[in-house]
Parts: C-alpha cells; structure tokens; sequence
C-alpha cells in the first residue's frame, strides 16, 4: 500500500517537474487571436448578422477543424491589423487579399467576380444585352445617371473611364455614412439608373432591403482584363505563423469542396444567373491553387 502511494506521488512528481506540453504550456503557445475589420459584407461586426460575413463564416469553418488551437476573435481597426501582422503576435485575419508577395498568406479562400453595372430589373433593357455593357457608353448618354460615392475607386480599369468624367452632371456623388444603402435606396425610386458596385456587397445591401428580386447585375466591358479578386488568411511571417498557416492549408484543402463551404460562397459570392461562369473560375482559380 505505501509502496503503491510513493509510486504514485514520484509519478506525479515527474509530471510537474517535466510536464512536457502542459495544459498552461498549450495555451500559451497555441492560443491565437483572430483580428475581424467592421467591413461588410466581409466581415459583419454588429446587428442581427453579426458573425455572419463573408469572412466571418471561412473563419468560424478553419477554426471548428483546425485541431490543437484554441481560438478568440478580436474586433480592431485597420492600423492596428496591418500593425499586428507585422509584429511576432500569434494573430491571424480572414480578411486579406491573396497573392501579395510580401505577405504570409494562406491558399485561396474565396473568389470575387469584379464591379458590376447594377440597374433596376425593368430597366435592364436600356444597358444594352443585359449581359455587358460599356462604361465609357453609359457616361456619354447624359440621360443615365450614375450613382457613386464620392472619391470612390474602383480599380484601374474603371478609373481611367471615369477620370474625364470628374465633373459631369450625370454622376452623383453620395457621401457621409451608408452609402451603398442610400445609393441603392435612390436607385430604386427612379432618383439614380445605375451603380458600379462587387456583387457580393450589392448582394448583401439587397437582401437586407428584401430587393435582390428587383435588381439586374451586368458586366463591365472595360473590366473583362481585371485580376481576379481572392481572399486568404494571412499570419505573420514568423515561426509561429508559417507553422499556422501550413495547418490552416491542410484544413482549407478539405474544407474548400465541401458542400457546406460551397454553400456559403452560393450564398455571398455567386451572383444571381452566372454560377456557371463562378464554378469554373472557381475551380481554376480557388480549388486548384494549394498553397
């Protein structure tokens, strides 16, 4: 019995003297903060869909199977994300952009199709076929207004077309807080006829106004050389963060297919009447690239 009793504490001994990966140990070491942007539809910081952005939702899946982390999200601005990336943090943000060299990225997470033309679904006669349309056409016909925010870009592409066009009566430029809301709300009474916006944002403005049954979306002629647009998860480029992204890699190999991810990029990312054309950029541009 005694002998029994010294074994056990000579053990236990052993575990607090060299605990190897301890409970503490681990969560100090695999803790990691997740950063969100208040950048809808990206990110969705307050209100009834709080959680549920774009961003929001690739974090919530890489965390629920991103085994031997133990994971805490953290609302900040801008300056403090690019700030803590930079630094030797166990952070990581959902929201980056994929491709930037300078930067630790993770392989792509997503596919956004480029600026469309937005203009009422009983007006879509008027922007041509339905289907593309000329920028440079539109601002020449004076009779069709254009809805923007003021300073707003949109890229090189469209941003050469508009430059001509910096005082042009037929371009109102909205400023102070929900824009795209107020433009949206302008366009449906007759006040604007058409804005320049990503589908996915105009996707999430419409459904919050119960509209998308009344908006038709149109490519953009001059945007058909545009890069495409990719999101990753970027950590910093340290020890820690290399380590992180490869296990985060090996999750979004799996996760990518999956008919629940899918089913979210359906949601946010393919526009209404192209799941064709998004399927395959998809494939070609998100599922194929691994690293």
């Amino acid at each position: 019995m005694i002998k029994g009793i010294r074994i056990a504490c000579c053990i236990l001994l052993v575990v607090f003297l060299f605990p190897g990966r301890s409970a503490a140990e681990q969560t100090d070491k695999d803790t990691m903060t997740w950063l969100v942007l208040d950048l809808p539809p990206l990110f969705l910081t307050k209100g009834p869909d709080k959680g549920k952005g774009i961003a929001d939702r690739i974090q919530q899946m890489v965390c629920e199977r991103l085994k031997g982390y133990r994971s805490r999200t953290e609302t900040a601005n801008a300056s403090r994300i690019a700030r803590e990336l930079k630094e030797d943090k166990r952070v990581c943000f959902a929201g980056e952009f994929y491709g930037n060299p300078g930067f630790l990225t993770s392989a792509p997470t997503i596919a956004l199709l480029p600026h469309n033309v937005i203009v009422r679904k009983e007006d879509a006669h008027r922007f041509g076929d339905g289907k593309t349309v000329s920028l440079k056409e539109l601002l020449q016909n004076k009779d069709l207004i254009l809805g923007t925010a003021k300073d707003r870009l949109y890229g090189p592409e469209l941003d050469d077309v508009l430059k001509p066009y910096a005082e042009a009566k037929n371009i109102y430029r909205r400023s102070g807080k929900d824009i795209l809301e107020g433009l949206l709300g302008m366009l449906l009474k007759g006040r604007i006829d058409y804005l320049i916006e990503y589908p996915a944002s105009i996707r999430y403005a419409a459904k919050r106004a119960g509209v998308e049954d009344r908006l038709a979306l149109i490519s953009v002629a001059e945007n058909s050389g545009a890069p495409l647009i990719r999101g990753a998860i970027r950590c910093p480029d340290t020890e820690w963060g290399r380590r992180t992204i490869h296990d985060i890699n090996k999750v979004l190999l799996e996760l990518r297919p999956s008919p629940q991810y899918r089913n979210m990029i359906q949601d946010w990312a393919v526009p209404p009447g192209k799941d064709k054309e998004y399927w395959k950029i998809y494939q070609d541009q998100i599922l194929d690239v691994n690293r």
